[in-house]
């Protein structure tokens, strides 16, 4: 998986899962607030809490959206 976030607004902005396949599926607050829900992240805690025992690497803006562009969006918290 991986997570662009923002720190100052304590939120998991998008997210990209990549498959063994190569199956890319994205998600994003904008996606989910598609049907007129708020959703104010990914995630239901706090960043603090979310990554806590993991060591975050980042990558390129232009690595991230090379995979963004080529992924399906595949909403999670608010389908149906």
């Amino acid at each position: 998986m991986y997570y662009e976030i923002d720190v100052s607004r304590d939120a998991v902005c998008r997210s990209i899962e990549v498959f063994p396949d190569g199956r890319i599926e994205r998600n994003s607050i904008e996606i989910e607030e598609r049907g007129g829900r708020d959703c104010p992240s990914l995630i239901d805690v706090a960043l603090k809490d979310g990554f806590e025992g993991t060591e975050p690497r980042e990558m390129s803006r232009a690595d991230f959206e090379k995979l963004w562009l080529n992924g399906v969006d595949t909403p999670f918290w608010n389908v149906g």
